[in-house]
C-alpha cells in the first residue's frame, strides 16, 4: 500500500466513523496528524528509493530500474528485463544464471511471485529464483495480466485452452474452474467477474469470491448487466431499471450500494453510453463512448473538479501514483487527486507532447514514481523522451 492508498483508506475509516463532519474532534485531528506524518515519511522513502534506483543503474549499467516489490525491482540491462535487489544482486535461477527476459515481458513481484513470459509459456518466479512447477501457457502476451491477486492467478492449461485459475503451487483449482469457461482476473479485494450465459439473450454477470460464492447486493441482486471489478474496495455494477433504462452504481465488498451525503444511492446514468474504469487513488474514471470525454467520480458519486472548475476531460487516463494524464489544448498535463495540475519548481504547469507506458498493455501514467514523457521544448529539434518524477524533475538513469 502506498501513501495515497493509505490516505484514502484512513479517510474511509474516518467517514465510516462519522468523524469527517466534526473536524474539531480531538480524535479527528489526531488521525489527520497521522495522515500528514505518513505522507512526509512516504515522501522520504520514495526519495530514498529513487536515489537508490539511480545509483544501482549507474553501478550496474542499467538503463532503467523500477521500484521494489517484495524486495525486487524490474530493471533493463542490455535491452533485456532482469530482476535486481537493493544490494545490487541479480535474481538468479537454480543453476546460478541471471534470469533474463525479453523487454516488456517481465512483471513485478506480487504476493511473493513474479510473472514473466518466455519460450511461449508463462513462468511464475519465486523470490529465490525457482519457478512454480507445471506447464502454463498464455493467450495474451501481457505479463501483468497473469499476476497473482488474493492468492489466485490464471494460466492456460494448453496453448489452445482458455485461462483457468491456479494457486501458489502452480496447481489448477478445480472447484473454481468448474464454475467458469473463461477465468477472469481476481482483484486484490478477492473477487473475479463471472459470466453467465443466457442462451440467445445477452449474458449477465456476477462477482465471485475465492471460494466460489457470489456477492449479494443489499437489494438481493446477484447478477448484473455488466461489471467493472473491485479496486480499492469498490466495484461498478450496471443495473437495469423497471423502465428498461440502465445505470451504473458503486458497490462495496459487503454488497452495499454507495450513497452521497444526502443518503441517495450514487448513480451514473446512460448506462449503455458510458464506460466506468476501476477506482484508482479514490477516483473512478467514466468515459463517454461517443464524445470520448471523461469524468472522475468518488465512490460516493462526487465529481472531481480541477482548479479551473472543469470536470470534463479530454484524452484522460486513470490515476497512477496520484496523478492522471489529461489533454488540455492539445498538450498533455498531469491532474492531481485534489484537482490541481503538476507544476515545475517555477510554478508553471508541466505540459508534454506524448506519453509512453512502462509496461506492455498498461494505460499510460506514473509508475514507480516516474513517468516517461515526450517533453515540449522551445526548439523542436531538442524535443526528446525523458523520465520525470512527481516534482517535475527530470531523472537520468545509467552512466
Amino acid at each position: 500500500m502506498n501513501c495515497n492508498e493509505l490516505t484514502t483508506f484512513l479517510q474511509k475509516v474516518l467517514d465510516k466513523r462519522g468523524l469527517i463532519e466534526v473536524p474539531q474532534d480531538d480524535q479527528f485531528r489526531e488521525i489527520q496528524d497521522i495522515i500528514e506524518e505518513v505522507e512526509l515519511v512516504w515522501e522520504k522513502v520514495q526519495s530514498f528509493n529513487l536515489f537508490l534506483r539511480i545509483e544501482l543503474s549507474r553501478k550496474l549499467g542499467l538503463s532503467y530500474v523500477g521500484d521494489f516489490y517484495d524486495g525486487w525491482a524490474v530493471a533493463v540491462k542490455d535491452g533485456l528485463n532482469v530482476y535486481v535487489d537493493k544490494e545490487g544482486e541479480f535474481l538468479r535461477g537454480e543453476n546460478g544464471e541471471v534470469l533474463e527476459f525479453a523487454f516488456g515481458y517481465a512483471d513485478r513481484f506480487s504476493e511473493g511471485i513474479a510473472v514473466a513470459i518466455k519460450d511461449k509459456k508463462i513462468v511464475f518466479i519465486r523470490q529465490d529464483g525457482s519457478f512454480l512447477p507445471g506447464e502454463h501457457y498464455y493467450n495474451m502476451d501481457i505479463p501483468w495480466y497473469w499476476r497473482f491477486n488474493a492468492g489466485v492467478a490464471r494460466a492456460c492449461p494448453t496453448e489452445s485452452e482458455f485461462p483457468k485459475y491456479i494457486d501458489k503451487e502452480g496447481v489448477f483449482i478445480d472447484e473454481l474452474n468448474a464454475k467458469v469457461d473463461w477465468a477472469d482476473r481476481y482483484s486484490r479485494d478477492g473477487y473475479a467477474i463471472l459470466k453467465v450465459d443466457m442462451g440467445n439473450e445477452d449474458p449477465i454477470w456476477s462477482l465471485m469470491d475465492t471460494k466460489g460464492n457470489n456477492l449479494i447486493a443489499e437489494d438481493g441482486s446477484e447478477y448484473f448487466v455488466y461489471i467493472v471489478n473491485f479496486s480499492e474496495g469498490y466495484a461498478w455494477v450496471e443495473v437495469e431499471l423497471s423502465t428498461g433504462e440502465k445505470e451504473w452504481r458503486i458497490i462495496d465488498t459487503d454488497g452495499k450500494y454507495q450513497r452521497n451525503s444526502l443518503g441517495i444511492i450514487a448513480r451514473v446514468f446512460q448506462g449503455d453510453r458510458v464506460h466506468p474504469r476501476p477506482f484508482q487513488y479514490g477516483w473512478g474514471r467514466v468515459e463517454d463512448n461517443i464524445t470520448k470525454r471523461s469524468q472522475f467520480f468518488s465512490p460516493q458519486g462526487d465529481v472531481l473538479v480541477d482548479e479551473y472548475r472543469n470536470s470534463l476531460f479530454e484524452g484522460a487516463q486513470d490515476f497512477f501514483d496520484g496523478y492522471a494524464v489529461v489533454k488540455v489544448d492539445g498538450q498533455y498535463q498531469l491532474l492531481g487527486m485534489d484537482g490541481r495540475y503538476l507544476r515545475n519548481e517555477g510554478g508553471d504547469i508541466i505540459s508534454f507532447l506524448n506519453i509512453m507506458a512502462f509496461q506492455k498493455g498498461t494505460d499510460v501514467g506514473f509508475e514507480d514514481g516516474l513517468i516517461h514523457i515526450h517533453m515540449r521544448k522551445k526548439d523542436p529539434k531538442d524535443e526528446c523522451w525523458e523520465y520525470m518524477d512527481q516534482r517535475g524533475r527530470i531523472i537520468k538513469f545509467g552512466s
